[in-house]
């Protein structure tokens, strides 16, 4: 397998993961349903609202596994360079790992943002009265969703930086293989 190929089965495997936590939330969201609809005689606009909060997480982990599983072959040729050349273990690199493992710490954060922005948009619509309250309860899932943003395209960035600083001012040598 190249390094495509094994980040292409990495995207793949973090969709399939992201069905299973999907699948495994939407019982949730299942439950606050059949709540609401056995007591429909007095529910209220808020009802619903919980229900519409407790689904969009699952729906952005759906979306985002999709997006995953259907474009995984596109997404491995930005996070790692197409070596034609099988890959052994030694062959895919630290560097390689870590974009993988810094896109798939970004997918997380960026579920998570997403989740704090609407359950505090869904808590501020429903309970708050002041303007300023808004203000600085919506920043935190803003600055969660720009952090996880930068983490998932600025993955091969971020480790191309942290391979300079670890090896500057060190010689590099090129061995025979890799020149080829």
């Amino acid at each position: 397998m190249s390094r495509h190929e094994v980040a292409a089965l990495i995207c793949k495997t973090l969709a399939l993961i992201l069905f299973a936590v999907a699948s495994v939330v939407s019982v949730t969201v299942a439950d606050f349903l059949f709540l609401l609809l056995l007591r429909a005689s007095s529910a209220q606009a808020e009802d619903a609202y919980v229900i519409i909060v407790a689904a969009v997480p699952v729906l952005a982990m759906v979306g985002i596994g999709v997006i995953y599983w259907k474009k995984s072959e596109w997404i491995a040729s930005q996070l790692v360079p197409d070596d034609p050349r099988a890959i052994t273990m030694p062959l895919f690199t630290v560097q390689d790992a870590l974009i993988v493992a810094f896109s798939t710490t970004g997918l997380y954060f960026f579920l998570q943002g997403l989740r704090e922005a609407v359950r505090v948009i869904f808590i501020l619509q429903t309970y708050a009265t002041d303007d300023s309250i808004l203000a600085y309860e919506i920043w935190p899932p803003i600055i969660q969703l720009a952090l996880a943003a930068w983490l998932v395209l600025g993955s091969r960035g971020i480790v191309g930086a942290i391979h300079w600083c670890r090896s500057a001012g060190t010689q590099q040598t090129v061995n025979d293989e890799d020149a080829e």
